[in-house]
């Protein structure tokens, strides 16, 4: 007897594989939460900013003539509906459209965000990209420890911040809170640096500290109304919230957790960990969330993990530094210390190696998945024949927003 677990790849329709009925260990659920639509989801950004939770309506915290700036994190779904949203909310306050800018990454983020909002940003609406290696795109904000806290001129200028970003379960491995979306993603280069650093994440306080260093960043900044948006499974948005930060927290939570809290009864010899999502959750950052999560429930004594993704970014710097080691692993440790954008990737990629093998799927050409010591998966008929062959087998759909959990 065999079990038809479905796979949610890219923003392909759900794919079937087959795996024989006692080797199946769950997940794979094709189940999809109800998802807003695009007038949806500016309809409730901007209800969330009228009836905030534990905060007074946006009304009171904003007044004509205000300047607002918008900062918008890494992977918020439908970030144009929801700046259309938080838009109206400001205009029904009497705010002014040419006073508020939208605060991107980086210039290639602003330039897609302002094609998808150019009947808004011919009528006055700004946005920008954050440049973190660029002093006169920085203002000092704080000393913090003794070092100097550095952030986004715009955000720092504007009499008015609200940070909008992708609602994750607080205790996902790398999650940072509300306020994530600022800090240090509108820091100064060098911090960002540091946050990526391959290994900042293997010590056990390291999470705590980076939490704690998010929310002071949050807290001096002023920015007491925060936004997130709630992935839904599936793809899209299953809500929006805006409020008091404590509060949004436990909202997401809530939310979050009856969308991506996953039961998980025993480890797996093998783990399907898929990205599903547009272009912008296809990413090396992504990669190295699926990695991680997939190691939490594979058996550690023999297991492999396929990631499936339909990623096309070729490597960069850690990722290159990984492929120059040749499969060598004692080499590979030496990336430890490592800060480039991808090199959590790659650390994570070194770790996965030594517990077992590594398969990927995705856009990338066959000899560079094999440079990177991973082997390539050309299509779903191979990762059903490799399904097939394991003893037993958990399916992980949109990894980089589900968090397991051991069943009680």
């Amino acid at each position: 007897m065999s079990i038809q677990a479905h796979v949610q790849l890219g923003e392909l329709p759900p794919l079937e594989i087959s795996l024989r009925d006692e080797a199946w260990l769950g997940g794979g659920d094709s189940a999809e939460s109800t998802r807003l639509t695009a007038s949806d989801v500016v309809a409730a950004t901007t209800a969330a900013l009228e009836s905030p939770v534990g905060f007074p309506p946006l009304a009171q915290a904003t007044v004509p003539g205000d300047h607002v700036a918008i900062a918008i994190g890494a992977g918020v779904r439908q970030a144009d509906d929801v700046v259309r949203g938080v838009l109206a909310a400001l205009e029904a306050t009497g705010g002014q459209r040419s006073l508020v800018q939208v605060v991107t990454g980086s210039v290639e983020e602003a330039n897609k965000l302002r094609n998808e909002l150019r009947d808004l940003t011919d009528d006055g609406l700004v946005v920008v990209g954050h440049v973190s290696g660029d002093d006169d795109s920085l203002c000092y904000l704080a000393a913090v420890e003794d070092e100097p806290l550095m952030i986004s001129r715009q955000l720092f200028e504007a009499d008015l911040v609200i940070p909008v970003g992708c609602g994750r379960l607080s205790h996902a491995r790398d999650a940072r809170g509300v306020y994530e979306s600022i800090y240090p993603r509108f820091a100064d280069v060098l911090t960002q640096r540091r946050y990526a650093q391959a290994d900042a994440l293997d010590s056990p306080t390291a999470g705590m500290i980076r939490r704690r260093e998010t929310d002071q960043a949050g807290w001096l900044l002023g920015s007491a109304l925060v936004v997130q948006v709630i992935p839904a499974r599936g793809g899209g948005v299953a809500q929006v919230v805006a409020g008091a930060p404590d509060d949004v927290a436990r909202v997401v939570d809530e939310v979050g957790g009856r969308e991506w809290a996953l039961a998980v009864e025993q480890p797996a010899q093998l783990v399907v960990a898929t990205l599903a999502g547009g272009p912008e959750e296809q990413t090396w950052e992504n990669v190295a969330r699926a990695l991680h999560t997939a190691g939490t429930v594979a058996d550690m004594d023999q297991s492999a993990v396929a990631i499936c993704t339909q990623l096309d970014t070729p490597p960069g710097g850690s990722l290159q530094e990984l492929i120059a080691t040749g499969g060598n692993l004692d080499r590979a440790a030496q990336l430890h210390d490592a800060q480039t954008d991808d090199a959590q990737a790659a650390w994570e990629i070194y770790k996965a190696l030594c517990r077992g093998p590594v398969y990927f799927m995705s856009q990338l050409e066959p000899d560079v998945v094999e440079d990177l010591g991973m082997t390539h998966i050309a299509s779903t008929d191979e990762l059903a024949r490799l399904a097939q062959r394991s003893a037993s087998c958990i399916v992980l759909n949109e990894v980089q927003h589900t968090v397991p959990k051991w069943a009680e």
